[in-house]
C-alpha cells in the first residue's frame, strides 16, 4: 500500500495498484468481508494529498495486509 500510495494520484497510481493485482501482491477486499484488526494504525502521507490510516489486518483466509481505515470504517459525520 505505501507504495502504491507513494504515487501522485492518477493514473500512475492506478498503474502501480494494478501491477501489484495482476502479481497478486494486493487485492481489494469485498465488502462484508471479515476482517481482523491486528496492530496500531500506521499513519503515512500519501504524495500529493494529506495523511492516510493504514489499518494492520488479517483477512477470513489467513492473509495479512493493510487497508485504509477510511475503508473500514464510517466516516465521522461532517460538523
Amino acid at each position: 500500500m505505501t507504495v502504491v500510495l507513494s504515487q501522485r494520484p492518477g493514473p500512475s497510481r492506478r498503474q502501480v495498484r494494478d501491477a501489484f493485482i495482476a502479481a497478486g501482491d494486493c487485492r481489494q477486499v469485498a465488502q462484508g468481508e471479515t476482517v481482523t484488526w491486528t496492530a496500531p494504525i500506521a499513519i503515512v502521507t500519501p504524495q500529493g494529498e494529506g495523511p492516510a490510516e493504514l489499518v494492520p489486518v488479517t483477512l477470513s483466509d489467513g492473509s495479512t495486509g493493510v487497508l485504509l481505515k477510511d475503508g473500514i470504517l464510517p466516516r465521522s459525520p461532517a460538523r
